[in-house]
C-alpha cells in the first residue's frame, strides 16, 4: 500500500527538465530535523563516469572528510554502488542541497545519516540496460539488484515499483516529504556545512 500511495504522490518529468515547484513546509510529523555533524565535508560535483568512485574515495582519505555532499545528475550505477559500499563500511554521512538524480541517489542512500535541504532536487528513473541485453529478463534482474542494494542501506525499496511502469527516460522527482517517508533522507536541514568543493 505504501508503494502505491507514494507512487501516486510522485511528480514525473524528464531528465534535464525543471523539477516541479517546491513543496509546502513539511507537516510536523514528517519534519525530521537534526544538524549535520560538524567536521570535514567533501563536496563532489559532476557525472559519475568510470573512475568516479576511486577518485572520490581518494579525496575523502586525503581530506579526512566525515561527510560527502553530492551534486550530480547521475551516471554509472556500478560506480555509485562501489562508492556507496565504501561510505557505509567507513561510517560516512551523505547530503545534498542541489541536484542528485539517477545513480547519485544510490550514493546518497549509502550514508549512515542522510541530510537534504528543501532546495534538494532528488530524481529517480528506471536504470538503463545496454541495447544488446534482453529487456524482459535483464530488467527484472536489474530491479532485484536495486532492491537488494536499497534494503542493505535501510531505504524503503517500494518506491521502485512505479518505475517499472515508466519509459526508461522518464524521471520521477521526490519531494523532501517523499524522501523522509522512504528513509532516503534521515533529516531535512536548512543548510549544509561549509565544505571543500570541486568537480571531478
Amino acid at each position: 500500500l505504501l508503494g502505491l500511495a507514494v507512487g501516486a504522490a510522485l511528480v514525473s518529468g524528464c531528465p534535464g527538465s525543471t523539477p516541479p515547484p517546491r513543496d509546502a513546509p513539511l507537516a510536523p510529523a514528517l519534519a525530521a530535523t537534526g544538524a549535520p555533524p560538524h567536521g570535514r565535508w567533501l563536496r563532489v560535483q559532476g557525472a559519475m563516469t568510470d573512475g568516479f568512485a576511486a577518485e572520490v574515495i581518494r579525496r575523502l582519505r586525503a581530506t579526512y572528510a566525515e561527510g560527502l555532499i553530492l551534486e550530480s545528475g547521475g551516471g554509472s550505477v556500478h560506480e555509485g554502488r562501489k562508492l556507496g559500499h565504501y561510505l557505509r563500511r567507513h561510517g560516512k554521512v551523505t547530503a545534498t542541497d542541489g541536484l542528485c538524480a539517477s545513480a547519485c541517489i544510490e550514493v546518497l542512500a549509502a550514508g549512515v545519516a542522510r541530510y537534504i535541504t528543501p532546495a534538494a532536487r532528488l530524481g529517480v528513473h528506471p536504470h538503463a540496460l545496454p541495447d544488446h541485453l534482453d529487456r524482459r529478463d535483464n530488467h527484472a534482474l536489474l530491479q532485484l539488484t536495486q532492491i537488494a542494494y536499497l534494503a542493505e542501506m535501510g531505504v524503503d525499496h517500494r518506491w521502485t515499483a512505479p518505475l517499472t511502469r515508466r519509459p526508461r527516460a522518464a524521471m520521477i522527482w521526490l519531494s523532501p516529504r517523499d524522501a523522509l517517508t522512504l528513509r532516503l533522507a534521515t533529516a531535512v536541514v536548512p543548510q549544509l556545512p561549509a565544505s571543500a568543493a570541486g568537480p571531478l
